[in-house]
Protein backbone atom coordinates (compact mmCIF):
# COMPACT_ATOMS: atom_id res chain seq x y z
CA UNK A 1 0.00 0.00 0.00
CA UNK A 2 2.84 2.72 0.93
CA UNK A 3 4.93 1.18 -2.47
CA UNK A 4 1.96 1.89 -4.07
CA UNK A 5 1.53 5.49 -2.74
CA UNK A 6 4.73 6.04 -2.95
CA UNK A 7 4.47 4.99 -6.71
CA UNK A 8 1.78 7.00 -7.99
CA UNK A 9 3.33 10.08 -6.19
CA UNK A 10 6.02 10.66 -9.62
CA UNK A 11 4.36 10.58 -12.78
CA UNK A 12 6.33 12.56 -14.99
CA UNK A 13 3.52 14.11 -16.86
CA UNK A 14 5.16 16.59 -19.62
CA UNK A 15 9.06 15.10 -19.62
CA UNK A 16 10.16 14.97 -23.13
CA UNK A 17 12.95 12.97 -22.29
CA UNK A 18 10.63 9.82 -21.59
CA UNK A 19 11.20 7.16 -24.39
CA UNK A 20 8.14 5.88 -26.18
CA UNK A 21 8.53 2.63 -24.18
CA UNK A 22 8.23 4.58 -20.66
CA UNK A 23 5.45 7.09 -21.62
CA UNK A 24 2.98 4.28 -22.88
CA UNK A 25 3.70 1.90 -19.41
CA UNK A 26 3.30 4.72 -16.98
CA UNK A 27 -0.39 4.67 -17.35
CA UNK A 28 -0.98 0.90 -17.09
CA UNK A 29 1.63 0.67 -13.98
CA UNK A 30 -0.53 3.81 -12.23
CA UNK A 31 -3.63 2.10 -13.06
CA UNK A 32 -2.36 -1.12 -11.42
CA UNK A 33 -0.90 0.69 -8.39
CA UNK A 34 -4.43 3.06 -7.83
CA UNK A 35 -6.53 -0.68 -8.10
CA UNK A 36 -3.99 -2.07 -5.55
CA UNK A 37 -4.46 0.95 -2.76
CA UNK A 38 -8.76 0.58 -3.40
CA UNK A 39 -8.70 -2.88 -2.72
CA UNK A 40 -6.15 -2.40 0.79
CA UNK A 41 -8.87 0.36 1.53
CA UNK A 42 -11.71 -1.68 0.87
CA UNK A 43 -10.47 -4.55 2.84
CA UNK A 44 -9.84 -2.13 5.95
CA UNK A 45 -13.57 -0.96 5.71
CA UNK A 46 -14.89 -4.46 5.33
CA UNK A 47 -12.51 -5.85 8.56
CA UNK A 48 -13.89 -2.69 10.22
CA UNK A 49 -17.58 -3.55 9.50
CA UNK A 50 -17.41 -7.33 10.60
CA UNK A 51 -15.60 -6.63 13.64
CA UNK A 52 -17.57 -9.16 16.00
CA UNK A 53 -18.53 -6.70 18.76
CA UNK A 54 -20.98 -4.63 16.42
CA UNK A 55 -23.36 -8.08 16.56
CA UNK A 56 -23.38 -8.84 19.61
CA UNK A 57 -26.30 -7.00 20.99
CA UNK A 58 -28.39 -8.58 18.77
CA UNK A 59 -27.31 -11.77 19.78
CA UNK A 60 -27.50 -10.96 23.61
CA UNK A 61 -31.29 -9.88 22.83
CA UNK A 62 -31.93 -12.94 21.16
CA UNK A 63 -31.04 -15.69 23.62
CA UNK A 64 -31.95 -13.31 26.56
CA UNK A 65 -28.72 -13.43 28.22
CA UNK A 66 -27.86 -11.45 31.48
CA UNK A 67 -25.17 -9.46 32.01
CA UNK A 68 -22.16 -9.18 29.33
CA UNK A 69 -21.44 -12.17 26.91
CA UNK A 70 -19.45 -9.79 24.68
CA UNK A 71 -16.44 -12.25 25.04
CA UNK A 72 -17.39 -15.56 24.89
CA UNK A 73 -19.12 -14.21 21.51
CA UNK A 74 -16.23 -12.46 20.23
CA UNK A 75 -14.55 -15.85 20.54
CA UNK A 76 -17.33 -17.21 18.46
CA UNK A 77 -17.61 -15.06 15.52
CA UNK A 78 -13.63 -15.04 15.79
CA UNK A 79 -13.78 -18.99 15.00
CA UNK A 80 -16.42 -18.98 12.66
CA UNK A 81 -14.49 -16.19 10.54
CA UNK A 82 -11.67 -18.12 10.81
CA UNK A 83 -13.86 -21.19 9.23
CA UNK A 84 -14.92 -18.80 6.64
CA UNK A 85 -11.29 -17.74 5.19
CA UNK A 86 -10.48 -21.17 5.21
CA UNK A 87 -13.18 -21.92 3.08
CA UNK A 88 -14.52 -25.33 4.81
CA UNK A 89 -18.16 -25.06 3.74
CA UNK A 90 -19.21 -28.30 5.96
CA UNK A 91 -17.42 -26.77 9.30
CA UNK A 92 -19.36 -23.66 8.94
CA UNK A 93 -22.68 -25.03 8.30
CA UNK A 94 -22.05 -27.28 11.61
CA UNK A 95 -20.51 -24.75 13.56
CA UNK A 96 -23.11 -23.51 16.11
CA UNK A 97 -22.87 -21.57 19.51
CA UNK A 98 -23.48 -25.00 20.86
CA UNK A 99 -21.05 -26.67 18.68
CA UNK A 100 -18.07 -23.91 19.29
CA UNK A 101 -18.54 -24.26 23.36
CA UNK A 102 -18.44 -28.19 23.25
CA UNK A 103 -15.36 -27.51 21.05
CA UNK A 104 -13.82 -25.22 23.67
CA UNK A 105 -14.03 -27.51 26.42
CA UNK A 106 -11.02 -29.43 24.75
CA UNK A 107 -9.39 -26.71 24.10
CA UNK A 108 -6.01 -25.74 26.00
CA UNK A 109 -6.36 -21.80 25.71
CA UNK A 110 -8.29 -20.40 29.51
CA UNK A 111 -10.15 -17.56 27.38
CA UNK A 112 -11.84 -20.43 24.92
CA UNK A 113 -12.26 -23.28 27.69
CA UNK A 114 -13.95 -21.21 29.88
CA UNK A 115 -16.26 -19.44 27.01
CA UNK A 116 -17.20 -23.16 26.40
CA UNK A 117 -18.45 -23.64 29.66
CA UNK A 118 -20.25 -20.32 30.05
CA UNK A 119 -22.20 -20.95 26.45
CA UNK A 120 -23.00 -24.33 28.05
CA UNK A 121 -24.42 -22.90 31.58
CA UNK A 122 -26.09 -20.22 29.92
CA UNK A 123 -28.03 -22.17 27.28
CA UNK A 124 -28.81 -24.90 29.67
CA UNK A 125 -30.30 -22.79 32.15
CA UNK A 126 -32.11 -20.46 30.04
CA UNK A 127 -35.48 -20.01 31.19
CA UNK A 128 -36.94 -18.41 27.66
CA UNK A 129 -35.37 -20.55 24.75
CA UNK A 130 -36.64 -24.50 25.27
CA UNK A 131 -35.22 -25.35 22.17
CA UNK A 132 -31.55 -23.96 22.90
CA UNK A 133 -31.88 -25.43 26.09
CA UNK A 134 -32.51 -29.16 24.87
CA UNK A 135 -30.41 -28.59 22.03
CA UNK A 136 -27.69 -27.94 24.31
CA UNK A 137 -28.81 -30.78 26.92
CA UNK A 138 -29.08 -33.20 24.02
CA UNK A 139 -25.37 -32.71 22.50
CA UNK A 140 -24.22 -32.97 26.44
CA UNK A 141 -25.61 -36.44 26.96
CA UNK A 142 -24.21 -37.58 23.67
CA UNK A 143 -21.00 -36.92 24.03
CA UNK A 144 -19.37 -38.66 27.01
CA UNK A 145 -15.84 -36.84 26.63
CA UNK A 146 -17.55 -33.76 27.34
CA UNK A 147 -19.22 -35.20 30.32
CA UNK A 148 -16.10 -36.79 31.38
CA UNK A 149 -14.55 -33.27 31.29
CA UNK A 150 -16.74 -31.12 32.83
CA UNK A 151 -16.16 -34.00 36.14
CA UNK A 152 -12.75 -33.11 35.89
CA UNK A 153 -13.73 -29.37 35.81
CA UNK A 154 -15.78 -29.80 39.09
CA UNK A 155 -12.10 -31.11 40.82
CA UNK A 156 -10.28 -28.53 40.45
CA UNK A 157 -10.60 -26.48 43.92
CA UNK A 158 -7.68 -23.16 43.19
CA UNK A 159 -9.30 -20.42 44.10
CA UNK A 160 -9.55 -18.85 40.32
CA UNK A 161 -11.23 -22.13 38.86
CA UNK A 162 -14.49 -21.67 41.60
CA UNK A 163 -16.64 -20.16 39.28
CA UNK A 164 -15.89 -22.55 36.54
CA UNK A 165 -16.61 -25.71 39.07
CA UNK A 166 -19.76 -24.09 40.16
CA UNK A 167 -20.69 -23.77 36.39
CA UNK A 168 -20.17 -27.41 35.39
CA UNK A 169 -21.90 -28.43 38.49
CA UNK A 170 -24.67 -26.76 37.88
CA UNK A 171 -24.43 -28.66 34.11
CA UNK A 172 -24.00 -31.80 35.53
CA UNK A 173 -26.98 -31.58 37.99
CA UNK A 174 -28.99 -31.27 35.49
CA UNK A 175 -28.40 -34.42 33.82
CA UNK A 176 -27.47 -36.51 36.44
CA UNK A 177 -30.65 -38.06 36.23
CA UNK A 178 -30.23 -40.04 33.24
CA UNK A 179 -26.43 -40.57 33.65
CA UNK A 180 -24.71 -43.99 34.49
CA UNK A 181 -21.73 -42.97 36.35
CA UNK A 182 -19.61 -45.86 35.63
CA UNK A 183 -18.45 -45.35 32.65
CA UNK A 184 -16.88 -41.98 33.76
CA UNK A 185 -13.70 -42.25 35.88
CA UNK A 186 -13.60 -38.51 37.66
CA UNK A 187 -17.32 -39.32 38.40
CA UNK A 188 -17.61 -39.97 42.04
CA UNK A 189 -14.16 -38.73 42.53
CA UNK A 190 -15.55 -35.03 41.67
CA UNK A 191 -18.79 -35.85 43.55
CA UNK A 192 -16.49 -36.66 46.38
CA UNK A 193 -14.90 -33.41 46.23
CA UNK A 194 -17.80 -31.43 46.31
CA UNK A 195 -19.12 -32.50 49.50
CA UNK A 196 -15.59 -32.05 50.95
CA UNK A 197 -16.04 -28.35 50.10
CA UNK A 198 -15.26 -26.25 53.48
CA UNK A 199 -18.44 -23.97 53.96
CA UNK A 200 -15.96 -20.74 53.33
CA UNK A 201 -15.98 -22.04 49.27
CA UNK A 202 -18.81 -23.84 48.93
CA UNK A 203 -20.75 -20.77 48.49
CA UNK A 204 -20.12 -19.13 44.62
CA UNK A 205 -21.79 -15.88 43.97
CA UNK A 206 -21.87 -13.96 40.78
CA UNK A 207 -24.61 -11.42 40.48
CA UNK A 208 -23.76 -10.57 37.26
CA UNK A 209 -23.68 -13.97 35.64
CA UNK A 210 -26.60 -15.24 38.09
CA UNK A 211 -24.63 -17.99 39.81
CA UNK A 212 -25.67 -18.04 43.54
CA UNK A 213 -25.00 -22.20 44.50
CA UNK A 214 -23.74 -23.88 47.59
CA UNK A 215 -21.39 -26.47 45.74
CA UNK A 216 -22.25 -29.18 49.07
CA UNK A 217 -25.97 -29.35 48.55
CA UNK A 218 -25.73 -29.26 44.75
CA UNK A 219 -23.28 -32.47 45.65
CA UNK A 220 -26.24 -33.71 47.36
CA UNK A 221 -28.63 -32.78 44.73
CA UNK A 222 -26.69 -34.94 42.26
CA UNK A 223 -26.12 -37.80 44.44
CA UNK A 224 -30.37 -38.09 44.64
CA UNK A 225 -30.44 -37.88 41.17
CA UNK A 226 -28.16 -40.19 40.53
CA UNK A 227 -30.12 -42.22 42.97
CA UNK A 228 -32.87 -42.77 40.85
CA UNK A 229 -31.03 -44.72 38.17
CA UNK A 230 -30.18 -48.79 39.82
CA UNK A 231 -26.85 -49.16 37.57
CA UNK A 232 -25.48 -46.49 40.00
CA UNK A 233 -25.95 -47.67 43.13
CA UNK A 234 -23.00 -50.39 43.12
CA UNK A 235 -20.69 -46.89 42.72
CA UNK A 236 -22.38 -44.85 45.44
CA UNK A 237 -22.01 -47.82 47.93
CA UNK A 238 -18.44 -48.56 47.44
CA UNK A 239 -17.99 -44.82 47.64
CA UNK A 240 -16.80 -45.40 51.28
CA UNK A 241 -15.25 -41.41 51.16
CA UNK A 242 -18.90 -40.14 50.14
CA UNK A 243 -20.83 -42.73 52.82
CA UNK A 244 -18.57 -41.04 55.33
CA UNK A 245 -19.97 -37.47 54.43
CA UNK A 246 -23.61 -38.71 54.37
CA UNK A 247 -22.80 -40.27 57.64
CA UNK A 248 -21.67 -36.82 58.69
CA UNK A 249 -24.08 -34.21 57.69
CA UNK A 250 -26.33 -36.81 59.21
CA UNK A 251 -27.94 -35.00 62.31
CA UNK A 252 -29.68 -32.99 64.32
CA UNK A 253 -28.80 -29.95 66.45
CA UNK A 254 -31.48 -26.81 67.84
CA UNK A 255 -28.52 -24.57 67.13
CA UNK A 256 -27.62 -25.95 63.94
CA UNK A 257 -27.67 -23.48 60.91
CA UNK A 258 -30.17 -23.36 58.08
CA UNK A 259 -27.46 -24.92 55.60
CA UNK A 260 -26.50 -27.90 58.32
CA UNK A 261 -30.06 -28.85 58.79
CA UNK A 262 -30.63 -28.65 54.23
CA UNK A 263 -27.24 -30.96 54.33
CA UNK A 264 -29.02 -33.28 57.01
CA UNK A 265 -32.44 -33.12 55.12
CA UNK A 266 -30.94 -34.22 51.72
CA UNK A 267 -28.75 -36.68 53.15
CA UNK A 268 -31.84 -38.34 54.70
CA UNK A 269 -33.33 -38.10 51.44
CA UNK A 270 -30.83 -39.73 49.58
CA UNK A 271 -30.94 -42.58 52.43
CA UNK A 272 -34.04 -43.29 52.11
CA UNK A 273 -33.77 -43.42 47.91
CA UNK A 274 -31.07 -45.63 48.20
CA UNK A 275 -32.81 -48.08 51.03
CA UNK A 276 -36.33 -47.83 49.54
CA UNK A 277 -35.45 -49.43 45.85
CA UNK A 278 -36.33 -53.09 45.69
CA UNK A 279 -34.04 -56.45 44.12
CA UNK A 280 -30.34 -57.31 44.83
CA UNK A 281 -28.88 -53.86 44.32
CA UNK A 282 -31.25 -52.34 47.33
CA UNK A 283 -30.83 -55.12 49.29
CA UNK A 284 -26.76 -54.12 49.29
CA UNK A 285 -27.47 -51.01 50.14
CA UNK A 286 -29.78 -51.89 53.25
CA UNK A 287 -26.64 -54.10 54.00
CA UNK A 288 -24.43 -51.39 54.02
CA UNK A 289 -26.75 -49.11 56.10
CA UNK A 290 -27.37 -51.80 58.71
CA UNK A 291 -23.27 -52.12 58.89
CA UNK A 292 -23.06 -48.64 59.80
CA UNK A 293 -23.70 -48.58 63.46
CA UNK A 294 -22.45 -45.01 63.60
CA UNK A 295 -24.95 -44.02 60.82
CA UNK A 296 -28.26 -46.04 62.80
CA UNK A 297 -27.04 -44.20 65.92
CA UNK A 298 -27.79 -41.08 64.59
CA UNK A 299 -31.28 -41.98 62.96
CA UNK A 300 -32.03 -43.49 66.37
CA UNK A 301 -30.98 -39.48 67.94
CA UNK A 302 -32.96 -37.84 65.37
CA UNK A 303 -36.06 -40.07 66.43
CA UNK A 304 -35.57 -39.60 70.05
CA UNK A 305 -35.95 -35.53 69.63
CA UNK A 306 -39.26 -34.10 70.74
CA UNK A 307 -40.76 -32.77 67.40
CA UNK A 308 -43.26 -30.70 68.87
CA UNK A 309 -44.02 -27.66 67.51
CA UNK A 310 -40.97 -28.00 65.17
CA UNK A 311 -41.64 -28.84 61.92
CA UNK A 312 -38.19 -28.80 60.64
CA UNK A 313 -37.18 -32.06 63.08
CA UNK A 314 -40.80 -33.58 62.33
CA UNK A 315 -39.62 -33.52 58.55
CA UNK A 316 -36.12 -35.13 59.31
CA UNK A 317 -37.52 -37.78 61.65
CA UNK A 318 -40.35 -38.32 58.91
CA UNK A 319 -37.46 -39.19 56.09
CA UNK A 320 -35.60 -41.32 59.49
CA UNK A 321 -38.84 -43.68 59.62
CA UNK A 322 -38.86 -44.13 56.14
CA UNK A 323 -35.50 -45.11 56.37
CA UNK A 324 -36.10 -47.59 58.89
CA UNK A 325 -39.00 -48.74 57.01
CA UNK A 326 -37.21 -49.96 54.07
CA UNK A 327 -35.66 -52.74 56.04
CA UNK A 328 -39.07 -54.67 56.00
CA UNK A 329 -38.15 -55.05 51.98
CA UNK A 330 -34.94 -57.47 53.67
CA UNK A 331 -35.79 -59.67 56.26
CA UNK A 332 -31.73 -60.15 56.76
CA UNK A 333 -30.92 -56.63 57.07
CA UNK A 334 -33.70 -55.59 59.26
CA UNK A 335 -32.08 -57.68 62.10
CA UNK A 336 -29.39 -56.75 63.44
CA UNK A 337 -29.76 -55.05 67.05
CA UNK A 338 -30.11 -51.10 66.10
CA UNK A 339 -32.89 -51.92 63.94
CA UNK A 340 -34.70 -54.22 66.02
CA UNK A 341 -33.66 -51.09 68.87
CA UNK A 342 -35.47 -48.71 66.82
CA UNK A 343 -38.85 -50.38 66.88
CA UNK A 344 -39.49 -49.34 70.10
CA UNK A 345 -38.85 -45.94 69.27
CA UNK A 346 -41.76 -45.92 66.51
CA UNK A 347 -44.36 -47.31 68.60
CA UNK A 348 -43.45 -44.24 70.93
CA UNK A 349 -43.66 -41.87 68.14
CA UNK A 350 -46.62 -43.94 67.12
CA UNK A 351 -48.70 -43.95 70.54
CA UNK A 352 -48.10 -40.90 71.44
CA UNK A 353 -49.52 -38.70 68.39
CA UNK A 354 -52.69 -37.60 69.46
CA UNK A 355 -55.86 -36.27 67.52
CA UNK A 356 -56.25 -34.50 64.61
CA UNK A 357 -53.47 -37.10 62.58
CA UNK A 358 -49.93 -36.74 62.75
CA UNK A 359 -48.71 -37.64 59.50
CA UNK A 360 -45.51 -38.51 61.35
CA UNK A 361 -47.10 -40.69 64.10
CA UNK A 362 -49.24 -42.72 60.87
CA UNK A 363 -46.29 -43.46 59.22
CA UNK A 364 -44.35 -44.60 62.10
CA UNK A 365 -46.74 -46.56 62.76
CA UNK A 366 -47.64 -47.91 59.46
CA UNK A 367 -43.89 -48.48 59.06
CA UNK A 368 -43.96 -50.88 62.45
CA UNK A 369 -47.02 -52.44 61.10
CA UNK A 370 -44.39 -53.60 57.91
CA UNK A 371 -41.56 -54.61 59.85
CA UNK A 372 -43.86 -56.72 61.97
CA UNK A 373 -45.09 -58.36 59.22
CA UNK A 374 -44.00 -62.15 58.73
CA UNK A 375 -40.54 -61.35 60.82
CA UNK A 376 -40.95 -63.07 64.40
CA UNK A 377 -38.11 -61.29 65.48
CA UNK A 378 -39.25 -58.21 65.21
CA UNK A 379 -42.71 -59.28 66.78
CA UNK A 380 -41.04 -60.27 69.65
CA UNK A 381 -39.03 -57.44 70.37
CA UNK A 382 -41.97 -55.92 70.68
CA UNK A 383 -43.74 -58.96 72.83
CA UNK A 384 -41.07 -58.73 75.45
CA UNK A 385 -40.97 -55.21 76.13
CA UNK A 386 -43.06 -54.45 78.97
CA UNK A 387 -46.43 -52.30 78.28
CA UNK A 388 -46.33 -52.62 74.44
CA UNK A 389 -49.33 -54.80 74.33
CA UNK A 390 -51.20 -52.82 76.61
CA UNK A 391 -50.10 -49.43 74.62
CA UNK A 392 -51.66 -50.73 71.47
CA UNK A 393 -54.80 -52.25 73.26
CA UNK A 394 -55.26 -48.71 74.24
CA UNK A 395 -54.89 -46.67 70.96
CA UNK A 396 -57.10 -49.68 69.55
CA UNK A 397 -60.43 -49.11 71.76
CA UNK A 398 -59.53 -45.32 71.86
CA UNK A 399 -63.11 -43.85 70.14
CA UNK A 400 -60.89 -40.59 69.68
CA UNK A 401 -58.41 -41.70 67.84
CA UNK A 402 -58.69 -41.39 64.12
CA UNK A 403 -59.68 -44.80 61.92
CA UNK A 404 -56.26 -44.80 59.96
CA UNK A 405 -54.60 -45.44 63.61
CA UNK A 406 -57.17 -48.08 64.82
CA UNK A 407 -56.91 -49.86 61.75
CA UNK A 408 -52.69 -49.55 61.48
CA UNK A 409 -52.62 -50.53 65.43
CA UNK A 410 -55.40 -53.56 64.53
CA UNK A 411 -52.75 -54.26 61.64
CA UNK A 412 -50.12 -54.50 64.11
CA UNK A 413 -52.04 -56.81 66.33
CA UNK A 414 -52.01 -58.96 64.36
CA UNK A 415 -48.95 -59.24 63.11
CA UNK A 416 -47.42 -60.00 66.71
CA UNK A 417 -50.27 -62.58 67.42
CA UNK A 418 -49.64 -64.21 63.67
CA UNK A 419 -45.29 -63.93 63.68
CA UNK A 420 -44.66 -63.53 67.05
CA UNK A 421 -43.53 -66.29 69.17
CA UNK A 422 -46.77 -67.85 71.50
CA UNK A 423 -46.26 -66.90 75.24
CA UNK A 424 -48.45 -66.82 78.15
CA UNK A 425 -48.64 -62.99 77.43
CA UNK A 426 -50.05 -63.55 73.93
CA UNK A 427 -52.28 -66.18 75.49
CA UNK A 428 -53.63 -64.09 78.12
CA UNK A 429 -54.32 -60.85 75.68
CA UNK A 430 -56.52 -63.28 73.23
CA UNK A 431 -58.04 -64.83 76.45
CA UNK A 432 -58.83 -60.74 77.79
CA UNK A 433 -59.54 -58.51 74.47
CA UNK A 434 -61.48 -61.32 72.30
CA UNK A 435 -64.74 -60.24 73.51
CA UNK A 436 -64.15 -56.77 73.29
CA UNK A 437 -62.85 -57.16 69.68
CA UNK A 438 -65.79 -59.65 68.48
CA UNK A 439 -68.13 -56.49 70.10
CA UNK A 440 -66.11 -53.91 67.90
CA UNK A 441 -66.78 -55.88 64.98
CA UNK A 442 -70.33 -56.14 65.31
CA UNK A 443 -70.95 -52.32 65.71
CA UNK A 444 -68.27 -50.98 63.23
CA UNK A 445 -68.41 -51.11 58.87
CA UNK A 446 -65.91 -50.21 56.13
CA UNK A 447 -62.32 -49.90 57.24
CA UNK A 448 -62.54 -50.31 61.28
CA UNK A 449 -65.08 -53.37 60.04
CA UNK A 450 -62.28 -54.91 58.51
CA UNK A 451 -59.21 -54.33 61.18
CA UNK A 452 -61.44 -56.06 63.87
CA UNK A 453 -61.89 -58.94 61.60
CA UNK A 454 -58.63 -59.62 60.81
CA UNK A 455 -57.88 -59.56 64.02
CA UNK A 456 -60.75 -61.62 65.27
CA UNK A 457 -59.34 -64.47 62.71
CA UNK A 458 -55.33 -64.70 64.35
CA UNK A 459 -57.27 -64.35 67.74
CA UNK A 460 -59.34 -67.21 67.13
CA UNK A 461 -56.77 -69.50 65.31
CA UNK A 462 -54.75 -68.51 68.71
CA UNK A 463 -57.55 -69.48 71.00
CA UNK A 464 -59.38 -73.10 71.84
CA UNK A 465 -62.70 -73.48 70.34
CA UNK A 466 -64.32 -73.51 73.67
CA UNK A 467 -62.50 -70.26 74.67
CA UNK A 468 -63.88 -68.25 71.54
CA UNK A 469 -67.34 -69.83 72.06
CA UNK A 470 -67.30 -68.00 75.52
CA UNK A 471 -65.88 -64.90 74.35
CA UNK A 472 -69.09 -64.97 71.52
CA UNK A 473 -72.01 -66.14 73.82
CA UNK A 474 -70.79 -62.78 75.50
CA UNK A 475 -70.86 -61.22 72.13
CA UNK A 476 -74.40 -62.33 71.30
CA UNK A 477 -73.63 -65.13 68.55
CA UNK A 478 -76.25 -64.68 66.26
CA UNK A 479 -75.08 -61.31 66.09
CA UNK A 480 -71.82 -61.56 65.34
CA UNK A 481 -72.74 -64.57 62.46
CA UNK A 482 -75.56 -61.93 61.37
CA UNK A 483 -72.45 -59.18 60.69
CA UNK A 484 -70.59 -61.94 58.64
CA UNK A 485 -73.50 -63.02 56.72
CA UNK A 486 -73.99 -59.56 55.98
CA UNK A 487 -70.36 -58.60 55.00
CA UNK A 488 -70.44 -61.40 52.72
CA UNK A 489 -73.71 -60.57 51.04
CA UNK A 490 -72.72 -56.60 50.51
CA UNK A 491 -69.35 -56.13 50.75
CA UNK A 492 -67.98 -54.46 47.28
CA UNK A 493 -65.21 -56.71 46.36
CA UNK A 494 -63.99 -53.55 44.00
CA UNK A 495 -63.90 -51.22 46.96
CA UNK A 496 -60.33 -50.77 47.21
CA UNK A 497 -60.81 -49.12 50.21
CA UNK A 498 -61.38 -52.05 51.79
CA UNK A 499 -60.06 -55.10 49.47
CA UNK A 500 -60.01 -58.24 52.17
CA UNK A 501 -63.31 -57.66 53.90
CA UNK A 502 -65.08 -60.18 52.34
CA UNK A 503 -62.18 -62.69 52.35
CA UNK A 504 -61.98 -62.10 56.14
CA UNK A 505 -65.44 -63.23 56.77
CA UNK A 506 -65.72 -66.02 54.70
CA UNK A 507 -62.41 -67.20 56.42
CA UNK A 508 -63.81 -66.55 60.00
CA UNK A 509 -67.25 -68.24 58.60
CA UNK A 510 -65.45 -71.54 57.90
CA UNK A 511 -63.29 -71.74 61.13
CA UNK A 512 -66.36 -71.53 63.24
CA UNK A 513 -68.50 -74.12 60.75
CA UNK A 514 -65.08 -77.05 61.51
CA UNK A 515 -65.37 -76.28 65.17
CA UNK A 516 -68.84 -76.41 65.17
CA UNK A 517 -68.33 -79.10 67.81
CA UNK A 518 -67.33 -77.22 70.53
CA UNK A 519 -68.78 -73.63 68.84
CA UNK A 520 -72.36 -74.81 68.16
CA UNK A 521 -72.92 -71.70 65.51
CA UNK A 522 -73.71 -73.68 62.19
CA UNK A 523 -77.38 -73.65 63.19
CA UNK A 524 -77.19 -69.62 62.84
CA UNK A 525 -75.89 -69.94 59.66
CA UNK A 526 -77.93 -72.62 57.98
CA UNK A 527 -80.86 -70.61 59.66
CA UNK A 528 -80.27 -67.24 57.96
CA UNK A 529 -79.59 -69.31 54.33
CA UNK A 530 -77.48 -66.26 53.13
CA UNK A 531 -74.21 -68.21 52.71
CA UNK A 532 -75.71 -69.57 48.97
CA UNK A 533 -74.70 -66.34 47.78
CA UNK A 534 -70.77 -66.84 48.39
CA UNK A 535 -70.55 -68.62 44.55
CA UNK A 536 -72.94 -65.94 42.75
CA UNK A 537 -71.22 -62.88 44.49
CA UNK A 538 -67.38 -64.10 43.50
CA UNK A 539 -68.14 -64.50 39.90
CA UNK A 540 -69.42 -60.93 39.79
CA UNK A 541 -65.76 -59.44 40.20
CA UNK A 542 -63.12 -61.36 39.94
CA UNK A 543 -60.48 -57.94 40.17
CA UNK A 544 -60.42 -58.58 44.37
CA UNK A 545 -60.77 -62.33 44.90
CA UNK A 546 -60.40 -65.47 43.73
CA UNK A 547 -63.65 -67.20 42.42
CA UNK A 548 -61.88 -70.69 42.59
CA UNK A 549 -61.07 -70.16 46.48
CA UNK A 550 -65.06 -68.88 46.91
CA UNK A 551 -65.72 -72.26 45.12
CA UNK A 552 -63.71 -74.06 47.68
CA UNK A 553 -65.19 -72.71 50.56
CA UNK A 554 -68.59 -73.45 49.42
CA UNK A 555 -68.02 -76.69 48.17
CA UNK A 556 -66.81 -77.29 51.98
CA UNK A 557 -69.63 -75.40 53.46
CA UNK A 558 -72.14 -77.42 51.66
CA UNK A 559 -69.95 -81.02 53.15
CA UNK A 560 -70.73 -79.47 56.57
CA UNK A 561 -73.63 -77.39 56.21
CA UNK A 562 -76.43 -80.02 55.65
CA UNK A 563 -79.37 -79.73 52.72
CA UNK A 564 -79.99 -76.25 53.39
CA UNK A 565 -76.34 -75.16 51.60
CA UNK A 566 -76.57 -77.17 48.44
CA UNK A 567 -75.54 -75.92 45.28
CA UNK A 568 -78.26 -74.51 43.00
CA UNK A 569 -80.24 -76.48 40.46
CA UNK A 570 -82.50 -75.79 37.86
CA UNK A 571 -85.48 -76.62 40.31
CA UNK A 572 -84.48 -74.52 42.67
CA UNK A 573 -82.42 -71.05 41.21
CA UNK A 574 -83.58 -69.34 38.11
CA UNK A 575 -82.35 -70.04 35.15
CA UNK A 576 -80.09 -67.17 35.05
CA UNK A 577 -78.66 -67.57 38.38
CA UNK A 578 -77.65 -71.06 37.12
CA UNK A 579 -75.79 -69.99 34.45
CA UNK A 580 -74.23 -67.54 36.26
CA UNK A 581 -73.07 -70.73 38.73
CA UNK A 582 -72.19 -72.81 35.72
CA UNK A 583 -69.75 -69.90 34.29
CA UNK A 584 -67.45 -68.85 37.76
CA UNK A 585 -67.46 -72.53 38.46
CA UNK A 586 -66.59 -73.97 35.22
Amino acid sequence: MMFSCFRLSFQGFGDTTQSHQDINLNPVLSLFYGLVLVQAVLSFFEFAHSYPSLDLTGINAHYKFTGSRDKQLELYYVHVRTLCRGGDIRKIINMTLISFAVESLGSDERDLHSAGIKILHSLIHTQLHDYSREQALSRIQNSPDVIEHLFKVITRTRIEDRPERARATLIIAKLAGNLCVSGFPYAMHSLRSLLETSDEDAIVTEESNNIDVNLVLKGLEILQQLACNTCNFTAISNADEIMLKITKFTRYNPAMTAIDFEKARNSLQLLSRLAGNIGKQGAMIRQVISNNVFLLSKIREILLQDPTNDQQLEGLQSLAVKIIESFALDSKAGTCKTITGILTLLLDIFSESLPPVSDLGLNAGKALGKLTMESRTHCDVILNTEGNLQTLRNMLFNEEQHTDYRVTVANILKNLVAYGETTNIVRDFAVTNLKMVVNRANETQGADLEAYLSLVVELSKLKPATNFNIAVVFADCPTFVGKLIETVAEANIADDRCPGIRRLAVEQAIWMMRHDDDLRCKQHFVGMQALRRVPLLSCQDGAADDPRLALDQWQWLHRHGGSDLSIPTPKTRTLDQWGQWQRCHS
